[in-house]
């Protein structure tokens, strides 16, 4: 039988006197694209956190390739081969676009670039693959935000990911850089890595998704295909407060 990527077990997360995260459990296939939503404070960004490593559950497990991982830190759990974007963009400012990126290939997978020149090559082909290998040379900080996104994408990939938590890469693009945005994202696993998108977008949640889990005030509401989950009731009145589609 093949091993789960990820095994979120009975997971919560209190900060004093409020659970953002309560007994959630829910499990990742390799090489599935699982669509992570909910209105906004349900507790997504914690629970990334949480499988990051940034936050560490007050109960609970988090088994990556069958590997418990609730109570290692962020870097050890990026060295076995977990990556994440940021809702918030952070880049360098003072480094270029391709020394961004080589950045993460240096800090990434074990068995990854060892020296500088390997990581900027590494750097290169990322930022090809996501679109922006054009800006390489300039300082990051003079990116547009569609342009931001794609960096993080790209810092991430660098990584050598096994498992890559997309944290609303999609807001605030356009109709056409959104639809761009998910053919890069169907490339990445092509490629076998394992993802998990935290999305309000349900277009990009539509054309990526085979599988949804919905939480609401740290709850799991639903889970189940992407299909069956945006005609349930309850999910369209945690998103709209009445009957309509999504």
């Amino acid at each position: 039988m093949m091993t789960k990527k990820l095994k979120v077990h009975k997971v919560s997360k209190r900060f004093q006197g409020l659970l953002a995260i309560d007994n959630l459990t829910f499990e990742l296939e390799t090489n599935e694209i699982l669509g992570l939503i909910g209105p906004n404070g349900a507790g997504k960004t914690t629970l990334v956190n949480l499988i990051s490593g940034t936050m560490r559950p007050t109960h609970g497990t988090i088994l990556f390739e069958d590997i418990p991982i609730q109570n290692l830190s962020p870097y050890k759990r990026s060295r076995m081969g977990i990556a994440r974007t940021f809702q918030i963009m952070n880049p360098f400012p003072a480094l270029t676009v391709l020394d961004n990126v080589a950045v993460g290939a240096l800090f990434g997978t074990i068995g990854g670039c060892t020296n500088m020149e390997t990581a900027r090559n590494e750097a290169l082909h990322w930022l090809e693959f996501v679109g922006i290998s054009r800006h390489a040379k300039r300082l990051a900080n003079v990116l547009s935000g569609p342009e931001c996104k794609r960096l993080e994408l790209a810092k991430a990939l660098a990584m050598r990911p096994k498992l890559l938590i997309l944290d609303e890469v999609m807001a605030g693009l356009n109709h056409s850089e959104i639809e761009e945005l998910v053919q890069v994202i169907k490339k990445v696993r092509e490629r076998g890595i394992s993802i998990i998108v935290i999305e309000h977008v349900m277009k990009a949640i539509k054309s990526l998704c085979e599988r949804l889990v919905v939480i609401q005030h740290g709850i799991k509401i639903a889970e189940g295909s992407t299909e069956d989950v945006l005609a349930s009731n309850e999910v369209i009145s945690a998103y709209l407060g009445k009957r309509k589609r999504l």
